[in-house]
């Protein structure tokens, strides 16, 4: 796993604590996403744009196989 991912990981785990800790009754289940990450998918990938995968989509990859 690289770093980044590594960071990645380690901010949600603290910000579902830091969720919990703020409100010990409360959801945390929905603080997984930075705000950054939150702005892309509802912003960038939302509309499929900006999006290239390689092989085309998935259901095409499953009918080639």
């Amino acid at each position: 796993m690289s770093r980044e991912s590594l960071d990645r990981l380690a901010g949600m785990y603290r910000s579902v604590l830091e969720a919990m800790a703020a409100d010990a009754d409360g959801d945390a289940r929905g603080v997984l996403l930075s705000s950054a990450e939150r702005g892309v998918l509802l912003g960038e990938w939302a509309d499929g744009s900006s999006v290239g995968w390689p092989g085309g989509l998935v259901v095409d990859r499953f009918e080639a196989q």
